[in-house]
């Protein structure tokens, strides 16, 4: 050990630059894997946090020619009378389709909170853990369920069941607390937002506003789950929506998308990402390791012709060939890790600079244990690869090789460096031309013709009050209500 760090110590000392250079550029190269991969961890684990969520599914319909626009959002009673036709489906939520932000008053202190209002206690089929009280108290009116954060943020405590909120814009209007459950992680669904039972819209098959979801007893049985799903529709379609024709009854389909896939359904959400983006990710981050890699072999070898005459001299005095090799082999070992630790300090420190606002989850050290562990493996694998021909090489030659001329002059030498220099352009080439790929597509999303101007155009939570004088708004503001 005390010969690699003397060799590392004395081989950093002769060509500073070249070794910083070098390590800079593996330690971007791990931080921007470690960075990517905490987008791509956030993308690929979004909602199985749920509990079972292999047999939690988000349940659509295909109502052929005509009706493409709906479907994705359902009537309460379709909903229902659809997950009791099975025995298979254990349980499912009814959900309105969006979220609202609404205020709340507790101690004469305003809160706005973020709303999912859905019917009887929808929420129990995700399966939250519970801290205090019982989220079936969602069947009766007028109950809410907090998650961890709003409720200590709200009362300082988790134990909040019971306590009460007033309904700011009506003062009659109260709500009771009647559980608290843990957060959901921000790559969920559910992350963030307060839950509200209602019992509306019982017999209404005209209310299409609803999201869906269905959990069953086991995921092998969704063939037969969604079979059964598809001929109660039919039978339920032909009495409430005069499904008359053939075609229109092949057309319909009940659709069960499980709740990790349905994060990257488009059709449910339009600005949805795509998987094959993710694996797109996978593959750059991968790229810049290997170019980074690369570009350490490259360097190594630049070394050789000025390292191979104290490596010829340790032969002399009796070093063995298998020795040596080791040695170099460490010692590059030893670069790559001290690179993974320069990086991981980086991100660190980045954190707070704005390298946050890049990716969609956390890049918080603590929060990705394991990565860390994967790129400091990552790490250890890059020294042995980009060490492993350099120690072989420059160990291959006799002694005498000093007095004859120098490897990196020799044919073999020149070659080897020049593939490799290519190498790294050809890669870095295709990384440009990816993200240009990817820059021109996002600037034609963000500049194309929508029809209207778009700036101009702005979204809004609104008091009842306001949006039941929308007609005063208009003529007294230059807006246009709708």
């Amino acid at each position: 050990m005390k010969t690699i760090i003397r060799n590392f110590t004395s081989i950093f000392r002769k060509f500073v630059t070249a070794n910083l250079l070098n390590m800079l550029g593996l330690s971007l190269a791990f931080a921007s894997f470690f960075v990517i991969m905490t987008q791509v961890n956030y993308d690929l684990d979004y909602n199985k946090s749920f509990t079972e969520h292999e047999n939690l599914f988000r349940m659509t319909m295909k109502l052929g020619p005509g009706a493409e626009d709906y479907g994705t959002h359902l009537p309460r009673p379709v909903v229902e009378q659809l997950a009791a036709a099975s025995p298979h489906v254990t349980g499912y939520s009814i959900g309105n389709g969006w979220t609202n932000f609404d205020q709340f008053v507790v101690d004469n202190q305003e809160y706005s909170l973020n709303l999912i209002y859905g019917e009887r206690d929808f929420l129990s089929v995700f399966k939250p853990t519970v801290i205090d009280g019982d989220v079936k108290g969602l069947n009766q009116n007028g109950n809410i369920v907090l998650p961890r954060s709003e409720a200590i943020r709200i009362f300082g405590t988790t134990d909040a069941a019971g306590k009460t909120m007033k309904y700011k814009w009506d003062d009659k209007t109260i709500y009771n607390v009647c559980a608290v459950i843990e957060d959901y992680p921000t790559n969920n669904l559910l992350h963030g937002v307060c839950f509200i039972g209602s019992n509306s819209n019982e017999d209404n098959y005209n209310n299409w506003n609803y999201d869906a979801y269905i959990r069953v007893d086991d995921a092998a049985n969704l063939p037969m789950v969604q079979n059964i799903l598809r001929q109660t529709a039919i039978e339920l379609f032909k009495e409430k929506f005069n499904l008359t024709t053939k075609e229109e009854e092949e057309a319909l389909q009940v659709v069960l998308t499980s709740v990790a896939d349905a994060h990257f359904s488009q059709v449910l959400d339009k600005a949805a990402p795509s998987r094959s983006s993710i694996y797109l990710l996978i593959c750059f981050s991968l790229l810049i390791i290997v170019i980074a890699a690369v570009n350490f072999m490259n360097f190594t070898l630049a070394e050789t012709p000025m390292r191979i005459r104290s490596i010829n001299t340790q032969k002399v005095l009796g070093a063995t060939t298998t020795k040596l090799r080791s040695s170099l082999l460490a010692e590059a070992v030893l670069i790559s890790l001290i690179a993974f630790v320069v990086a991981m300090a980086f991100v660190y420190l980045a954190h707070d600079l704005g390298l946050q606002e890049l990716v969609q989850g956390s890049i918080l050290l603590k929060d990705h244990l394991w990565l860390i562990g994967a790129t400091l493996l990552l790490s250890i694998v890059v020294g042995l690869l980009a060490g492993f021909y350099p120690s072989y090489y420059v160990t291959s030659f006799p002694p005498a090789l000093v007095l004859k001329g120098s490897f990196g002059l020799s044919p073999k030498g020149r070659m080897l460096r020049t593939i490799l220099i290519c190498l790294q352009f050809i890669i870095s080439f295709m990384l440009v031309i990816g993200v240009g790929i990817m820059y021109l597509q996002s600037y034609l999303i963000y500049h194309t013709d929508y029809g209207f101007d778009k700036d101009e155009v702005m979204v809004v939570s609104t008091a009842p009050d306001t949006r039941n004088h929308a007609d005063a708004i208009d003529a007294d503001a230059l807006v246009t209500v709708i």
